[in-house]
């Protein structure tokens, strides 16, 4: 009898405190991620390459799109499917000059932060106590592409937090 009172106790003061042991284990989660990568440092492969020379192109035809899809070379490549990295790595190149890598690295990292906000969105909106939602962010730790993906000047953070997005408005 003694253990289903201490249980029900612990379960009304982790309610009563959920919130907050979720925004612990967010902040937590995201700060040991965002350090992994720091420390790591942006890293290009060579798909990065040819959004680069394809950004350098989309610049050099002053942002026509049009244009661009008209005379880049996307081989083996859907032009469409990798408008957004390149237009922003081409903005990105505008507007901080060396430190643009930089900056889509921070980019990159914004859209981590974001991605895993909306998956704790949407763990609540499908219903999740808050304590569920704080033992799940340390998950996020074991999964791949969390761990590698956003220190890569690649399109993978754009495509996953558009996925999220759309998920988030589905379940809304």
């Amino acid at each position: 009898m003694n253990e289903i009172i201490i249980v029900e106790r612990v379960l009304r003061w982790c309610d009563a405190h959920g919130r907050i042991l979720m925004q612990l284990s967010f902040l937590s989660v995201y700060c040991f991620l965002f350090f992994n990568h720091w420390q790591s440092g942006l890293v290009l492969s060579p798909d990065s390459d040819d959004y680069i020379i394809w950004a350098d192109q989309l610049t050099a035809l002053d942002f026509n799109l049009k244009r661009f899809y008209q005379v880049s070379q996307f081989e083996g490549y859907s032009p469409f499917f990798y408008t957004v990295p390149v237009l922003v790595i081409a903005i990105l190149k505008q507007l901080f000059l060396e430190n643009w890598q930089l900056t889509f690295f921070f980019l990159n990292l914004a859209m981590l932060f974001a991605i895993q906000y909306l998956l704790a969105k949407c763990l609540i909106l499908c219903g999740a106590r808050y304590l569920i939602v704080a033992l799940a962010m340390p998950l996020l730790l074991i999964s791949a592409d969390f761990m590698t993906w956003p220190r890569y000047l690649l399109s993978d953070m754009f495509f996953a937090t558009f996925v999220m997005v759309a998920v988030y408005y589905i379940l809304r």
